[in-house]
């Protein structure tokens, strides 16, 4: 039974919530054919998007922070401190959005967007959501969690009655492979 909801910041094969990388073809403007079948194309092994971000830490450009704190292991990208992204079809680097500003591209960077979070996705099937209280996007769909603000988290809602709260219950490691329990990118489990 799950317990609380995954971060959503990549999936990777065999991620916990079962969803795999699927996106979906649309039009962006004049080269929007050549785009949507581009989609799967872009991105990286956690996400398929046609943005890049650029590392305000370091001043790098990575697919997304996860491959930003795989490749950078001395320290993390704070993704709601990127203030630039990459155009990955015409390479324009530009102000965080979720369509290019190049007029000759303008390009969708993500059917799912976050300006807060600066988190694209084309695999919608995730069911991304922000949480407010979290204060960070969450994968499962909105209309299945509510957010529990003595434990600080979101938990499904098949537990709302049964769960018993433990104030900022996963702000803490896991104990057995010591991942962060609020920011990992697997669901937790009871």
């Amino acid at each position: 039974s799950v317990s609380s909801l995954g971060e959503e910041d990549g999936s990777d094969e065999g991620a916990s919530d079962g969803t795999g990388s699927a996106g979906a073809d649309d039009s962006d403007g004049e080269d929007g054919a050549a785009a949507g079948k581009a989609k799967g194309k872009y991105g990286c092994r956690h996400y398929s998007r046609r943005c890049a971000l650029v590392a305000p830490c370091c001043g790098r450009v990575f697919p997304c922070r996860l491959c930003h704190d795989e490749a950078m292991p001395g320290h993390k990208l704070d993704r709601k401190a990127v203030q630039e992204i990459v155009c990955l079809l015409c390479s324009r680097r530009q102000p965080v959005s979720n369509k290019c500003v190049n007029p000759a591209c303008e390009t969708s960077f993500g059917d799912y967007y976050c300006e807060e979070c600066r988190l694209y996705d084309d695999d919608t099937s995730k069911e991304q959501f922000h949480c407010e209280g979290c204060g960070i996007c969450r994968v499962g769909g909105r209309e299945n969690f509510f957010h529990c603000f003595k434990c600080g988290c979101c938990i499904h809602h098949d537990l709302r009655l049964e769960h018993k709260c433990y104030e900022k219950n996963l702000h803490r490691n896991c104990p057995i492979c010591l991942e962060d329990l609020f920011t990992s990118t697997k669901s937790p489990t009871i």
